[in-house]
């Protein structure tokens, strides 16, 4: 090869640190975007910066993985994430050669279980309240005795 380097490392010639950094990096590119579920052990959230820092870890082993996302990204898919909650997102593994560490960048977090219910309904009624349908000037009180009464329901 014109690098120097060879298609296999051996005793007598060994690759340097660099390559093979280089090579797991490309390794991991290679899984490409992936969904993952798991507990969110640890959030940062710094003033004023765009990214925030989670730890996700897996409750049946003792393993766990940082997440990098953006502040919006978090804000949007759960704005009240806290430490304990259950999460699935979506995210690229990624190998930092220079410090020899994995993590996932991820572009989308939803929150699963009860929390994921709660944060859609809290979602829900932002749009709602955007749209004014909370507003009291909007609101009027039913009449004292209506003169007719409606039932709507499902078959389950």
């Amino acid at each position: 090869m014109s690098t120097g380097e060879v298609d296999r490392s051996t005793s007598e010639e060994p690759w340097p640190v660099r390559v093979v950094s280089q090579k797991i990096g490309a390794w991991i590119g290679r899984l490409g975007w992936v969904w993952v579920d798991g507990q969110v052990a640890q959030i940062s959230r710094r003033p004023g910066a765009s990214t925030v820092f989670l730890t996700l870890r897996d409750p049946s082993a003792d393993l766990s993985l940082t997440v990098t996302t953006n502040r919006d990204v978090l804000d949007v898919g759960t704005p009240e994430l806290r430490e304990g909650a259950r999460v699935v997102l979506h995210a690229k593994p990624e190998f930092y050669a220079a410090r020899g560490t994995l993590s996932l960048r991820a572009d989308e977090i939803r929150q699963v279980g009860l929390g994921e219910l709660l944060a859609r309904l809290e979602k829900l009624k932002k749009l709602l309240a955007a749209e004014g349908l909370f507003d009291r000037a909007r609101k009027r009180r039913p009449p004292f005795l209506p003169n007719r009464i409606g039932l709507i329901t499902g078959r389950a």
